[in-house]
């Protein structure tokens, strides 16, 4: 029992501190700023990275078990995860571009 406390009070904790992360840059504008500049600023933020944010999930919990599979061969596990990054990329680079191309419709 307390094995699986002390490991729920370290993913609170980390869930913790990912959400001040997360939020501190949007809570000390509107601070500084005002609230119209936070406002602005957190859906730039969130344009940019929400896409990657929701689609890197997905493809990490689809390799994973072909990752568990070949977790005991150092080099092959190296390969691969070399090779999911570079999908991760193809897949994210476009999206983020075509976002930077319409981001002035965006804005205004």
């Amino acid at each position: 029992m307390s094995t699986n406390l002390r490991f729920g009070a370290w993913l609170t904790a980390d869930s913790i501190v990912n959400y001040i992360n997360t939020n501190l840059s949007t809570l000390v504008l509107a601070r500084i700023l005002g609230a119209g500049v936070a406002g602005g600023y957190n859906l730039a933020y969130n344009v940019a990275v929400v896409p990657p944010m929701k689609l890197n999930p997905i493809i990490t919990r689809v390799l994973f078990p072909a990752f568990a599979k070949i977790q005991d061969d150092t080099e092959k596990l190296r390969v691969n995860f070399y090779k999911l990054l570079s999908v991760v990329g193809i897949i994210n680079f476009p999206a983020l571009l075509g976002l930077m191309v319409v981001a002035n419709n965006f804005v205004r």
